[in-house]
């Protein structure tokens, strides 16, 4: 249908305030060979581990974990194979995310993306 498309991105609607940069920085990997990319941001909120009754078990170590955004990249023959839009079994490598890249689902997200 469109033979010279080489990658697809796969975007969450709900992340509409996702800035250029980060959608061309995603294709910039994807240009130097990634399977597929996804942007990120650290996380900042400090991760418990709690039982089934709630109560708190440990804290995670934040500095391996990320938040991920959209869009996921991946060359077109990746997307069009893969039964999951997620790539599983892909390598996924990661390019820097935005804050405005967070879901806006309430008032308060509306508000943190609102100059």
């Amino acid at each position: 249908m469109f033979p010279d498309i080489r990658f697809g991105l796969i975007h969450d609607i709900e992340r509409a305030e996702t800035p250029p940069e980060v959608i061309e920085s995603v294709v910039d990997e994807l240009e130097r060979g990634a399977q597929a990319v996804i942007p990120v941001l650290p996380l900042t909120d400090t991760v418990k581990e709690v039982d089934p009754d709630g109560r708190i078990l440990g804290t995670r170590d934040r500095s391996e974990l990320r938040v991920m955004q959209s869009p996921l990249g991946a060359p077109i023959e990746v997307l069009r194979q893969a039964e999951d839009p997620r790539c599983p079994g892909v390598p996924l490598s990661t390019v820097p995310g935005h804050p405005h890249g967070l879901r806006i689902r309430t008032a308060i997200d509306v508000a943190s993306v609102t100059p």
